[in-house]
């Protein structure tokens, strides 16, 4: 069903860049993997899930969250950053 999920969200809005999504109780990061072939270096951005997340609140003014809703529910929260 994540995997699913994921696939709902579209293009970023202008201006920022996709840092993570939510969906309960799960927290899924962009990932980025480096690759260097032929001497010209590549990069590639996946979401995997996070297993080990810092305790407490988190709180930053470069952030926002769009959330997805679905019949009445919230399926999932994308984590947002100001470029």
């Amino acid at each position: 069903m994540s995997e699913e999920i994921l696939n709902k969200f579209e293009d970023t809005p202008e201006g920022y860049s996709r840092e993570g999504v939510i969906i309960p109780p799960d927290y899924y990061a962009v990932i980025e993997k480096k690759a260097t072939i032929m001497g010209k270096e590549t990069v590639k951005r996946e979401i995997e899930k996070t297993e080990s997340l810092p305790q407490g609140f988190i709180f930053s003014p470069d952030y926002t969250p769009r959330i997805l809703i679905e019949n009445g529910e919230v399926v999932a929260i994308e984590i947002l950053k100001k470029e």
